[in-house]
């Protein structure tokens, strides 16, 4: 949705209600095809089995759609958070800027939003600007430390060293470039977190390795961009197992109806043996 992917507004119930709107508006469709197909008024029982059937199709595809579509991503509905830090050689450098870039290399402006991964069939990478002036001599140690918002599911967030600039990603800008978008991962890993669900809402730590202390080190003094993704397991392409059960359960109860209502006719339609 839309709103996962855009900064969160000044009133957070405000995105709620666009959120509980998408999902109105998603039911309110599914409604309209099924009595589409259904129709109303007094059905033949083969004009009816054709209808089910039909129905049952339909009904099948949205769950292939649902699955196949769904969306794993971290740092979703997120905003701006200067609390995002570099902790290096024991002092906290905060975020300046933040923002994310999609598969195309488009990023909207005035967004600072950081979400990663998979939403609404686009792929979001993100990234977050830091100012070192003030580094000097050679790091030994570097963690990061980052809100998450929303986390829809298990999934690694890697980040990246760049050689991008703030000034190049300014988030207050709006920009299409693939050479971006590749830029915020084709850099060394520079350190891996494990997220969860249960960890929307919180701040998460990890540590830098010896290739993100050695980017740093490099840096001292200037500003720089790390990139960062979000990766996932895609689900599988078919509707789940108790989806299909239970859509094969209705049909043969549906089937079952029919084949016994026409011999319940003819036993009552018998003659009596003379």
């Amino acid at each position: 949705m839309a709103a996962l992917v855009r900064e969160f507004e000044a009133d957070p119930a405000k995105d709620l209600l666009v959120i509980h709107d998408e999902l109105d508006l998603t039911l309110g469709t599914l409604g309209v095809l099924s009595r589409g197909i259904m129709g109303s008024g007094n059905n033949s029982k083969g004009d009816l089995m054709r209808k089910l059937l039909a129905f049952s199709v339909f009904l099948a595809l949205a769950l292939f759609s649902a699955n196949a579509f769904a969306d794993d991503y971290a740092f979703g509905a997120s905003m701006f958070n200067g609390g995002n830090n570099l902790t290096i050689n024991g002092t906290a450098y905060d975020n300046t800027d933040s923002g994310w870039i999609d598969s195309t290399g488009f990023h909207a402006g005035e967004n600072q939003n950081y979400i990663s991964g998979n939403e609404g069939g686009g792929q979001y990478s993100n990234y977050f600007s830091f100012n070192l002036s003030s580094l000097t001599g050679t790091v030994t140690s570097a963690s990061f430390e980052v809100y998450t918002f929303t986390v829809s599911t298990t999934g690694i967030y890697d980040i990246y060293a760049t050689t991008l600039t703030p000034t190049e990603v300014n988030s207050g800008n709006t920009f299409h470039s693939m050479a971006f978008f590749n830029g915020l991962t084709s850099g060394v890993e520079i350190g891996t977190v494990n997220l969860t669900a249960g960890e929307s809402g919180s701040n998460v730590t990890f540590s830098l390795n010896d290739a993100g202390l050695t980017w740093l080190t490099a840096n001292e003094g200037d500003q720089i961009v790390m990139g960062g993704a979000f990766d996932y397991t895609p689900p599988p392409t078919v509707p789940e197992p108790g989806s299909l059960l239970l859509l094969a359960s209705g049909m043969a109860g549906f089937a079952g109806i029919f084949r016994q209502k026409p011999r319940l006719l003819r036993r009552r339609n018998r003659l009596p043996r003379s």
